[in-house]
């Protein structure tokens, strides 16, 4: 690849990756804490049958237009499918109506762009699944989906499975969206394999915490088995914000 060309790539990513960030955080991405909101439908009979059907199924399918995604916890599920969502600003006395259907899109979108990214970089071969490399790539998946922080204080890909934002943003929901879009790549690839993966929900207690970038694999490996540890790219992100302020304006 021409270094002009490439040199051009990085300094035009950056001017996106600038031009979005603080656009977003200056005209569209206020953040709202919703702590009274979740403390008060906690206590409804919505919030019991949304944690009953994830505790059936492992998960929450919420369908939106032509897309669906997964959602993990019943928090989350009032969050984006409740009408009478409502935030409080740190700047502001009362609390605000939101529209939950703009946070769905957000968390859909980067839902779909999670299962893309794990169908890109994880996907197995049936000659790596039940080759030589099949017990390298079983646990190079179950470190990254238990172990590894791809997010700044959250280990595994799995803690969408486990938590939910106090703090309602459209980087909150592109954030969760993408990971559970993973989750749910990685779910789906045990199911079919049930023999394969008998042992993946087990850890050992041998695999060190740390980020993505302390648990890389060979080159050897990783070009034989096509896994890159990495968490949402910053084109993936700057992707997302480019979607959301086009659906803006």
């Amino acid at each position: 690849m021409p270094k002009l060309w490439t040199r051009r790539s990085e300094r035009l990513q950056k001017k996106l990756s600038w031009i979005c960030k603080h656009t977003l955080m200056s005209n569209q991405d206020t953040p709202y804490w919703i702590t009274t909101f979740l403390e008060e439908t906690s206590k409804t009979v919505g919030f019991k049958d949304f944690k009953r059907e994830i505790a059936v199924n492992g998960h929450l399918l919420v369908p939106s237009g032509p897309h669906s995604a997964k959602i993990y916890t019943a928090e989350l599920a009032l969050i984006l499918t409740s009408p009478a969502l409502v935030g409080e600003h740190r700047d502001l006395k009362n609390p605000i109506e939101l529209n939950c259907q703009e946070y769905l899109n957000t968390y859909i979108e980067a839902f779909t762009e999670g299962e893309r990214y794990f169908e890109t970089e994880f996907k197995a071969s049936p000659e790596v699944l039940y080759g030589a490399n099949q017990k390298q790539y079983i646990q190079d998946v179950h470190n990254n989906y238990f172990h590894i922080q791809h997010h700044p204080g959250k280990e595994g890909w799995s803690y969408v499975k486990h938590q939910y934002p106090f703090i309602l943003t459209h980087e909150a929901m592109e954030t969760f969206g993408y990971y559970s879009g993973v989750v749910s790549k990685v779910d789906e690839l045990v199911e079919r394999h049930p023999q394969l993966f008998a042992n993946f929900n087990e850890c050992s207690g041998d695999e060190p915490p740390g980020n993505a970038e302390s648990h890389r694999t060979t080159t050897e490996n990783r070009e034989a088995l096509r896994v890159f540890q990495r968490p949402m790219s910053s084109q993936t992100q700057d992707h997302l914000k480019r979607r959301r302020l086009q659906e803006v304006d």
